[in-house]
């Protein structure tokens, strides 16, 4: 059902938003709400979701993906998680925000004709998973997916090498968590977190991309090196001040 729900309003290259819904959220929250529905559909492909259904994303992966500013998301947030359609919680350290899509109150938001579509679509899936059920006669021939981020784990792997002066040549244990981490940050950020863990004093010896892309450490909790070696970064850039406080 979510599924279904989702194309009605999800993007991908694109974005698209649903009139009516906009009308009675606002287009910057519908913009807001189509973006995470894209998000949580990939996370939700790739068994991602956590164990209650919330998924997460970062400020600056919605302004990439949306052009919202900062005042913009948060105001559209805000109006989501009032009208009861999304739920944030933030924890972890650095402090991350989930978010969970309720689509009970978007369904009553959308228009005659959005809620037919939706129920001819459960009439197919229906339809074809009792097809499915009862006979194997239609077998659909598997085409081997290109992987779209290829060229970005080729640089991720020659960077690695060219910092280190290695020569490693396998992707193997890391491929599949880049993957997940190109959807939170942009592949010069990741080159540049790259970049930064020999000026790490704890990882300069220890961190390969097995460990950089890492999800969760060893007891099980959410990790970000990612967001950590970029944050180091920011730390070290010289700050200006002014009379009266930090610029």
């Amino acid at each position: 059902m979510k599924e279904l729900i989702g194309n009605i309003l999800k993007s991908t290259g694109y974005l698209v938003i649903n009139k009516t819904l906009a009308k009675k959220v606002s287009l910057e929250a519908a913009i807001c709400l189509s973006d995470l529905i894209t998000k949580e559909s990939y996370f939700r492909d790739h068994n991602m979701l956590d164990n209650e259904g919330f998924f997460f994303n970062t400020r600056e992966n919605i302004a990439k993906d949306t052009t919202l500013s900062f005042y913009q998301q948060r105001k559209s947030l805000k109006k989501l998680e009032k009208l009861g359609i999304l739920e944030i919680k933030e924890y972890g350290i650095p402090k991350k925000a989930y978010y969970r899509i309720d689509y009970l109150p978007v369904i009553k938001n959308l228009t005659t004709s959005d809620k037919e579509t939706l129920h001819q679509e459960v009439k197919k899936l229906n339809i074809n998973n009792n097809n499915n059920n009862n006979n194997n006669i239609y077998k659909v021939k598997e085409t081997k997916k290109i992987d779209k981020n290829t060229d970005s784990y080729n640089k991720f792997l020659n960077e690695y090498n060219k910092v280190f002066n290695r020569k490693t040549k396998s992707m193997e244990g890391w491929k599949k968590n880049a993957e997940f981490w190109l959807t939170i940050y942009s592949e010069d950020e990741i080159l540049q977190a790259i970049r930064q863990i020999p000026s790490d004093s704890f990882w300069k010896d220890k961190m390969d991309l097995t460990i950089l892309f890492r999800r969760k450490n060893s007891q099980g909790e959410n990790v970000d090196y990612i967001q950590k070696l970029l944050t180091s970064i920011e730390d070290k850039k010289p700050k200006r001040f002014m009379i009266g406080g930090e610029l």
